[in-house]
């Protein structure tokens, strides 16, 4: 075997195009679905308990394959909602004000827990999905 050659069994990023997006745009779409799906899911009925791999891989309309190509565990998935929540209060703190439509963040002790996702949910469907992962 050659230097840069693959190994037997072993699969390559793919580097190609497809559907007119690059492998990194479709990696971001997936994780943008999964997200999505997520937030709907533990925000919601069932909540984050009751969710499994299975219930989130259908709800964003995609394999548990993908989902342990993005994630190992819904803890990721919740950690990965977390830090994108956390990075768009920082662009709201730092923007001139709310975008039209969306809600201002909800500040630590302002609500009961259950409100504050609700209300979570509602300002993050209302704002757009992240084009990727926020950390």
């Amino acid at each position: 075997m050659t230097e840069g050659e693959p190994v037997p069994g072993r699969l390559r990023a793919p580097t190609g195009r497809y559907g007119g997006k690059t492998a990194e745009e479709r990696q971001a779409e997936r994780r943008r679905r999964f997200l999505d799906a997520a937030l709907q899911l533990f925000g919601d009925t069932p909540g984050f308990r009751a969710t499994t791999v299975a219930a989130l891989s259908e709800a964003a309309g995609l394999s548990t394959r993908q989902f342990y190509e993005e994630f190992r565990t819904l803890e990721d998935v919740l950690a990965a909602l977390r830090r994108t929540v956390a990075a768009r209060r920082a662009r709201y703190r730092h923007s001139s004000g709310p975008t039209p439509g969306t809600s201002p963040p909800i500040r630590a002790g302002s609500a009961s827990p259950s409100s504050r996702s609700s209300a979570s949910a509602r300002a993050w469907r209302s704002s757009g999905s992240p084009a990727g992962p926020a950390g």
